[in-house]
């Protein structure tokens, strides 16, 4: 399970024994992050934030993939197509 937060952090959740086994930070966002959508596979996430921007993760080395900008609010929601080749976002 992942988590966003008001600090910025981003989390990966292992719910037995329940305990933070990822967790990225530092870099990308400069507000609270709203919403996150994973791959099915997941080795990429995503994460939109109030700093209005969707970042692109690759969670096999933690790195920031391409940061998305074009929403003037902030982002509340996001949607990732099936088939992973759309992503859409609200604010």
């Amino acid at each position: 399970m992942w988590s966003g937060s008001r600090d910025l952090s981003i989390l990966e959740w292992d719910l037995t024994p329940e305990v933070v086994s990822r967790y990225l930070t530092g870099q990308g966002h400069s507000g609270p992050v709203a919403c996150i959508q994973v791959s099915n596979d997941g080795t990429k996430l995503w994460s939109g934030s109030r700093d209005t921007k969707i970042i692109e993760w690759n969670l096999t080395n933690n790195k920031i993939v391409k940061i998305l900008q074009g929403h003037e609010s902030p982002i509340t929601c996001m949607k990732l197509s099936k088939d992973e080749t759309k992503l859409w976002s609200g604010s």
